[in-house]
């Protein structure tokens, strides 16, 4: 592990135990928020890990969006098993296909399915997180009878 990845994976780490420690004393925002906090790290420490992605990269391409790696994991697979099939049908060794037992058209078929259900989950959380914050903040403007001046305010 370089040095910056194993900041990474300590954080993580951290975020982890500090997400327990707020869960266990009922303050279950922060505790989500620091869980969060802890899988965007852990997935950037993975991505350095097993170099799919150099530190700065991470930064341009992932930023806070840790789903963003599996997708261009996903990718990366799409573009090898395309090289995969062409190869398939230019070469034979030994009179065999390259790949006999394994249906690669099918396999490519659902890593597409795959990567199209996960932006379809990255969209649908978006609007699900936003609608949840939305509901949270106007339980607790009802719950506490709070007047806020932009809430809920008519134009005279």
């Amino acid at each position: 592990m370089d040095g910056y990845s194993e900041q990474l994976f300590k954080i993580a780490q951290h975020d982890l135990i500090a997400s327990v420690v707020l869960y266990d004393n009922r303050l279950y925002l922060q505790s989500i928020y620091m869980f969060q906090q802890a899988v965007e790290k852990a997935v950037k420490y993975f991505a350095l890990f097993f170099e799919i992605f150099k530190p700065q990269e991470l930064f341009d391409k992932i930023r806070h969006k840790p789903l963003k790696l599996f997708i261009y994991a996903i990718d990366e697979q799409i573009r090898h098993f395309k090289k995969f099939i062409e190869l398939e049908k230019d070469q034979v060794i030994g009179g065999a296909e390259l790949f006999s037992d394994f249906d690669m058209k099918e396999y490519l078929s659902k890593l597409v399915k795959n990567k199209e259900a996960i932006e379809t989950l990255s969209k649908q959380d978006i609007q699900r997180d936003k609608n949840l914050i939305i509901d949270i903040y106007n339980q607790i403007i009802e719950a506490y009878n709070l007047k806020l001046p932009f809430r809920n305010s008519k134009k005279k």
